[in-house]
């Protein structure tokens, strides 16, 4: 069993823990692989951010790429772990990474190593934007906000007269800063652009 800690960043670094329970801190999301189950656990903690559960999240399907269709990714909230994981928390999670697996992660007492799937650069094209722009939104729902890769873009109207008229326009602008801690709203539903089995933007609409 290896574990694998999401940074804010994008980043992955691999943990020893006494044991795997040692290792479930609140504010951390871990990649758990286990080979005996052939499950790669996304454990999310309950003051872990929005952001590193979107990372995580395209993390462990490049774990689940790497070792095989055999394996599954199960998400896990803390708190909610299934019997099947409660039954290893006891057990001493291993001390170095599996040889030959391509994720990259950071050992102990070294800088980390930033990972090869959170490396690749995702940014909004104009094509990509004229085309999310372009698409029609489900009926009862405004377009707040969208995710692209690690980055969040804000959805930003701006209203104007032209000849007496009133014209309403909107924008993507990336906003710098997201705030920390878990965000729920029942009022909040999403969609996904999905491209070549790749999540490739995640849209955030709230009901008007």
């Amino acid at each position: 069993m290896e574990i694998y800690n999401v940074t804010q960043s994008g980043e992955t670094n691999f943990l020893t823990a006494p044991t795997l329970k040692d290792a479930l801190i609140g504010d951390r999301v871990l990649i758990i692989v286990s080979d005996e189950l052939h499950t790669i656990y996304l454990w999310k903690g309950k003051e872990s951010s929005v952001r590193k559960k979107f990372i995580g999240a395209r993390l462990a399907q490049a774990v689940r790429g790497d070792r095989g269709l055999t394996y599954k990714v199960e998400p896990v909230d803390q708190e909610e772990e299934p019997p099947a994981l409660l039954n290893i928390l006891g057990t001493k999670p291993a001390e170095s990474p599996t040889a030959g697996q391509s994720m990259d992660v950071a050992t102990p007492g070294k800088e980390p190593v930033e990972s090869t799937e959170a490396a690749v650069a995702i940014t909004l094209s104009a094509d990509l934007k004229q085309k999310l722009m372009g698409e029609v939104l489900p009926e009862g729902f405004d377009r707040e906000g969208i995710i692209i890769g690690t980055d969040y873009y804000g959805i930003i109207k701006s209203v104007s007269t032209i000849l007496g008229k009133t014209v309403e326009s909107s924008d993507i602008q990336k906003t710098e800063e997201l705030p920390d801690g878990q965000l729920f709203d029942q009022s909040y539903g999403i969609r996904l652009l999905v491209e070549k089995g790749n999540i490739s933007v995640v849209e955030i609409l709230k009901r008007k």
